[in-house]
């Protein structure tokens, strides 16, 4: 854990609260409250906690206007000058991918394989925010998605558990880390690891829906992005909707006390998610609210989101002997701790003159946002190298349905951003090319009628036609579930048109979750796809189009060939009968998998080796090999470490990540790299739900996707 407080001040401020002032204190409300006299009672009487600053559930896809600084600070002052205790309130958004700067969404973010990069992206993130008066963000999203139906996979950062929970490490270090000084003076953010747990594994995709999750994936799959965001000192939790093998998750005790605050040694505070506690009455888990508070309470929900059974029922509960006061203080510490931590008691108020001050980042949040967008760009084919476009005098057809857009490049969960500062595609082409040598469809033009102008042009003289083709950012998100995961309707038949016009074609896909894009690839010269990008979009994209850098994204996900492949992911288990076990029509391998991803420049490996063959259990393992750029531009190559446990007493993947690492090579420059693998990562949880790492032969296995080949046997012993 890298925060602390003084137990004595916990202890302190404990003891001077009566229970309803306590039990205030586990209290989320809305801020965009009808009656805000009524809510200034409330805070004064000591009722309100925390508030949350957005009017809606579905926050993400909703227009959302965030309280000003003065009035957030009127509502702060009147919970510190005038409740009795003065206990300081905790303010709440959904800061997920940038705030004014809106960088690539948390998938995008996921696809350059850049832990500093990320956590660059959250720190700056966390300054717009705090400097609006944003205490607490509700990020990152730890859940393993592996059915790109369900909406919320735009959310997190993929399929693979050891890689979501580095990405989840890197948010929370740039949302939390603090030289010196407290959190809330160095412009810092609290962060919220969501959702505890299996949220992701939604059946068929349908958001909020039952989720069947046995033990053992429970332990290895989806309970290890949790720990290792602990492990980075992340300071909340939030409580998932979904009901759980028969359970509610933000009604289990043996999920939240069990093994959040027991296993894990959970010290922070348990938020539920939006009206979760009161949704265990839909689940039929709860008669009414009083049995919705008990549970919940019981459980280890610290603090109740936007609906009111606690505030309404939690003192009659400890009355009637259904609620004992050690529970109800082990809830308000936790809360408590958190508020001194991040330095609300000292610094309650968020200076005005310091959000005005706003501005003087946008240089900087600019540039950190389009080289996100330009590490995050993934090239997926590029036939006889029509990319990258370097020659100025090139002529250029540009179409598509996302050319002109802004709005659709924010992504969803942008509520603080504005479409007026996208860069769109077209805004960053004219920028790059002159007037005579792009030919462009009007920005209000339908799909029929991009193509008639498109068909309508001499293609003679056209070097390549590029078309922007896409999701808009509210096809993905929370409560955007979507049967088929194709292109919205027309715009495949768009680009089966222009592929008859016989010039070399260039697909760009914007989207907010994997796509299946079979028909796509197929008349494609070059495909690229770039997950929703923000405000630096346009600018992101052509600087990999045009190769002033290289392209370095690569999938944090597996793309299907059809719908009809869910769930498809890189770390399945073994099966029995490995010849069979395909479907009649189609094999059972992904359109793209995980870690895929073209460059510009050839990259080999040669010369893996280990320190030794026989290690001990516990011991790092010791691995160098050499990298050489074989191309004739220099690049960045993505290895990627992958491991398999031959024989174990409980079922592995086949193979499963253990290591990444990013080398910047010019031409011909070969690198001889060490890489130390941690014992951890080579471990599981066994049937006894202890972790361990048994005896047996391994395999490392190296290269630029989940696919390579290149193997390095080794043995561990007891």
């Amino acid at each position: 854990m890298s925060w602390a407080v003084d137990e004595r001040l916990v202890e302190d401020k404990l003891s001077q609260l009566s229970l309803v002032e306590k039990i205030g204190q586990l209290c989320q409300e809305t801020a965009e409250c009808a009656d805000m006299d009524a809510l200034r009672e409330r805070i004064r009487g000591g009722k309100v906690g925390s508030l949350i600053l957005a009017s809606t559930p579905f926050a993400g896809s909703e227009a959302q206007v965030c309280l000003t600084v003065a009035e957030l600070n009127e509502l702060q002052r009147v919970a510190v000058e005038e409740s009795r205790r003065g206990v300081p309130l905790l303010f709440g958004r959904d800061i997920i991918h940038g705030h004014r700067t809106v960088f690539p969404v948390p998938l995008g973010q996921a696809c350059a394989w850049n832990l500093e990069l990320i956590e660059a992206c959250s720190a700056m993130a966390a300054l717009e925010a705090s400097r609006a008066g944003v205490h607490w963000t509700f990020s990152p999203m730890l859940d393993i998605a592996r059915d790109p139906r369900w909406g919320r996979v735009v959310e997190g950062y993929g399929e693979d558990p050891f890689y979501v929970g580095e990405c989840g490490a890197a948010v929370i270090r740039g949302y939390q880390n603090v030289a010196t000084g407290s959190m809330k003076s160095q412009g810092k953010l609290i962060a919220c690891a969501k959702h505890f747990i299996g949220y992701g594994a939604a059946e068929g995709g349908r958001d909020y829906n039952t989720t069947e999750i046995t033990e053992h994936s429970l332990y290895n799959i989806y309970v290890p992005p949790f720990e290792r965001a602990l492990a980075e000192g992340c300071m909340t939790v939030m409580s998932a909707f979904n009901e759980i093998n028969g359970e509610s998750a933000s009604g289990s005790r043996r999920l939240l006390s069990g093994i959040l605050k027991e296993r894990l040694r959970f010290q922070g505070f348990v938020v539920s998610d939006w009206a979760s506690v009161w949704e265990m009455i839909e689940h039929g888990l709860a008669a009414d609210e009083s049995d919705a508070a008990r549970i919940a309470m019981h459980a280890g929900v610290d603090m109740e989101m936007v609906t009111t059974t606690y505030l309404d029922c939690l003192e009659a509960l400890h009355a009637a002997g259904q609620l004992p006061m050690e529970r109800i203080d082990d809830a308000v510490r936790r809360v408590l701790r958190i508020k001194l931590a991040y330095g609300l008691f000292e610094s309650p108020l968020t200076s005005v003159s310091v959000a005005s001050d706003l501005v003087q980042t946008q240089t900087e949040a600019r540039r950190l946002a389009r080289q996100a967008v330009q590490e995050s760009v993934v090239l997926l084919k590029n036939e006889k190298e029509i990319l990258p476009l370097g020659r100025k005098e090139q002529s250029l057809l540009l179409v598509g349905p996302l050319l002109h857009e802004r709005d659709a490049l924010l992504g969803t969960w942008a509520m603080d951003g504005n479409p007026e500062d996208v860069c769109s595609y077209s805004d960053a082409a004219r920028a790059e090319w002159s007037s005579d040598q792009l030919l462009m469809s009007d920005e209000r033009a339908s799909m029929d009628q991009m193509l008639a102008y498109a068909q309508a042009q001499d293609v003679n003289r056209l070097d390549a036609v590029i078309v922007f083709v896409g999701e808009p950012a509210t096809r993905s998100g929370e409560n955007h579930c979507i049967t088929e995961i194709e292109l919205p309707d027309g715009q495949v038949e768009l680009v089966e048109g222009l592929a008859k016009l016989e010039c070399p074609l260039i697909v760009v896909v914007t989207s907010g979750r994997p796509l299946v894009l079979e028909r796509v690839i197929d008349c494609a010269s070059a495909l690229v796809f770039n997950f929703h990008g923000g405000v630096e979009s346009g600018t992101g994209l052509l600087d990999v189009l045009v190769g002033r850098v290289d392209a370095t994204g690569r999938l944090p996900v597996s793309f299907p060939k059809t719908t009809g492949q869910i769930p498809i992911y890189y770390n399945r288990k073994r099966v029995g009968r490995p010849w069979a076990g395909a479907y009649l029509n189609m094999d059972a391998e992904p359109q793209f998998t995980f870690g895929a991803g073209l460059s510009y420049t050839d990259f080999e490996l040669e010369g893996a080796t280990l320190d030794k063959i026989n290690y001990q259990a516990g011991e790092d393992i010791q691995l160098n090999v050499s990298i050489t750029n074989t191309g004739q531009r220099s690049g960045v190559a993505q290895l990627q470490i992958y491991a398999e446990d031959l024989v174990s007493s409980s079922s592995r993947p086949k193979r499963f990540l253990v290591g990444f690492l990013r080398s910047h090579l010019d031409v011909g420059q070969c690198e001889a790299v060490d890489y130390t693998i941690p014992s951890e990562r080579l471990s599981f949880v066994n049937r006894s739900q202890d972790r361990v790492i048994e005896p047996g032969e391994f395999r490392l296995y190296l290269g630029f996707d989940a696919s390579c080949e290149m193997m390095v046997p080794f043995n561990i012993s007891r």
